[in-house]
């Protein structure tokens, strides 16, 4: 269960700045999982998307991959159609710990939404200090191409017996480019996160 200021997607705000909860329950047998996430809008009192995902995980060396598929669904959100997507994502363990996401929709957004990330990781007796910065990239995604925004964040995670608690804070950079200029330009942000997760 996650609590965020705001629902920021690649730097876009999908909440009109108000607080979000995030459930999420993950079923794993061997490298086959689950996923179910959902976002319940604080402010309006009601559920608004759920994201459905089946997923096959698998390591080679310091590499690590993830191919799956999200079926989207967003109730209470008039003219948001649902949508699907085939995704794949992969990491590689050592300096920086490179990662690489991209997303294709073939239905509603017809399109890609990719990510780019770096993190470096500081383990102390307290817990592991991590710093991250991310690059994100819309291609013809809901008919925008271009940088919708940039993040650079910080998170602190305590594991306790089987607990973990996150607490995150991220500042997203926009700037006008390609198709997020003008109406569609992205405002800068900040954004504040507490994840609490359990494993069973």
């Amino acid at each position: 269960m996650s609590f965020a200021s705001r629902y920021l997607f690649q730097g876009i705000d999908y909440s009109n700045s108000k607080p979000v909860l995030n459930p999420e329950a993950d079923v794993s047998v061997g490298p086959i999982s689950t996923k179910l996430w959902m976002n319940h809008d604080l402010d309006l009192g009601v559920s608004n998307e759920f994201d459905l995902s089946v997923l096959h995980e698998w390591k080679a060396k310091k590499f690590s991959f993830t191919t799956g598929y999200t079926y989207l669904w967003y109730p209470h959100r008039e003219g948001w159609n649902p949508s699907q997507e085939f995704y794949l994502e992969a990491s590689r363990d050592g300096v920086l710990n490179p990662s690489l996401s991209v997303h294709y929709d073939f239905d509603a957004g017809k399109g890609t939404y990719s990510t780019l990330g770096i993190s470096h990781g500081f383990e102390r007796r307290a817990g592991t200090l991590t710093l991250g910065a991310n690059l994100f990239y819309q291609g013809h995604y809901y008919g925008l191409s271009g940088i919708p925004a940039t993040e650079w964040n910080v998170h602190f995670e305590k594991s306790i017996h089987h607990t973990t608690l996150t607490p995150s804070l991220s500042r997203f950079v926009t700037w006008s480019n390609g198709g997020f200029r003008d109406a569609s330009a992205v405002k800068s942000a900040w954004l504040f996160s507490f994840q609490v997760a359990r494993d069973f």
